[in-house]
């Protein structure tokens, strides 16, 4: 005895079911690749805080480097002065607990600068002692546009408001399943075979082709009021999707503001250290002057360097800082900065 079939069903027409549930999985699709651009962007920002730590700390070692060179010079110079009796062991004292503290300062940048590599390392998915070669790169100063366009600007960009108006597509669209979950469907049936062994037939006989073709219409007639209570549920949904949107804006509009206050700020401090690091240099090339002529102490030549030194640092941390705030302008503007 043998029996061997074939069978198809086909859907016909489902009165849009099948295209409600489609549309459903495109957005579902979309806010995906949101959520991951959404994440890059956040990468982004905390590689971009690595990167600036790094050019800071390794500006902040050559200066100090530059500082202990110096200071070397100026200590044989000074034991110099003092074999001719023109300085004193305190001089010589003096300069060297300098030189002693830079040294700590210094080791102290190192170390930072050691986890800051091993952390970029570890975004780039690299060995932690694989070397890190940076791009002495500073942001060149930009025309800042006013709040108000750069707050339109950031509503249009921004991941945050496109998921949450993706989440409200998505969930009308959910409305939509759910009002066409109970609609009617119409099927193409078709089974084909070939058997032997029918009831009351000699078991001898031929084997024969049967087949049955027809339509299956399907029509729900209740389903306990479920679809009654889940537009409740996903109205619910819409409603408080609406309300996350407008917190998603206000909190846009104060990162905006935020961030351009910042920039703006860190711009005009641009100046300022400048000034600063040109008054320093004259001030201490007028010391070393003075220093060699007697008129001021080896103590007084020290702080006029460390003050020339620290100028420098704080112009280029001012640099950088007036940098960092403006890519966090962008970011908060929609931006893309990978």
């Amino acid at each position: 005895m043998y029996n061997g079939s074939v069978s198809i069903n086909q859907n016909i027409y489902d009165f849009g079911k099948t295209t409600k549930n489609l549309a459903l999985e495109e957005k579902n699709k979309e806010m995906l690749q949101f959520n991951i651009e959404q994440s890059k962007q956040r990468l982004s920002l905390i590689v971009m805080g690595t990167y600036y730590s790094i050019n800071f700390l390794q500006e902040a070692i050559r200066i100090k480097d530059d500082q202990i060179n110096n200071l070397n010079k100026h200590l044989l110079f000074v034991q110099k002065k003092e074999e001719t009796g023109s300085a004193t062991q305190y001089d010589i004292l003096s300069t060297k607990v300098r030189i002693s503290a830079i040294e700590n300062q210094k080791t102290d940048l190192q170390t930072a600068l050691e986890i800051q590599i091993c952390q970029l390392n570890s975004f780039l998915g690299r060995d932690k002692n694989s070397p890190v070669l940076l791009k002495k790169e500073i942001q060149q100063t930009e025309i800042i546009p006013s709040v108000d366009s750069l707050c339109n600007e950031a509503f249009t960009n921004r991941y945050e408001i496109k998921i949450a108006s993706q989440k409200e597509e998505i969930s009308e669209l959910r409305l939509n399943v759910i009002k066409a979950q109970n609609n009617p469907s119409l099927n193409f049936q078709a089974t084909g075979g070939y058997k032997n062994g029918y009831f009351n037939s000699n078991m001898e006989d031929i084997g024969k082709v049967n087949y049955v073709v027809g339509f299956v219409l399907k029509i729900p007639v209740f389903d306990a009021n479920r679809s009654k209570y889940s537009k409740i549920q996903v109205n619910s949904e819409i409603k408080s999707h609406q309300q996350e949107t407008e917190v998603i804006r206000r909190n846009i509009t104060n990162e905006v503001v935020e961030n351009h206050a910042n920039a703006m700020a860190a711009l005009k401090k641009i100046k300022q250290p400048e000034l600063q690091v040109q008054q320093a240099t004259q001030a201490y090339n007028l010391a070393e002057v003075s220093y060699k002529s007697g008129t001021i102490t080896n103590l007084d030549l020290l702080d006029s360097y460390t003050a020339l030194s620290e100028s420098k640092l704080a112009l280029f941390k001012t640099k950088i800082d007036y940098s960092v705030n403006l890519q966090k302008l962008k970011i908060s503007l929609g931006e893309q900065i990978y």
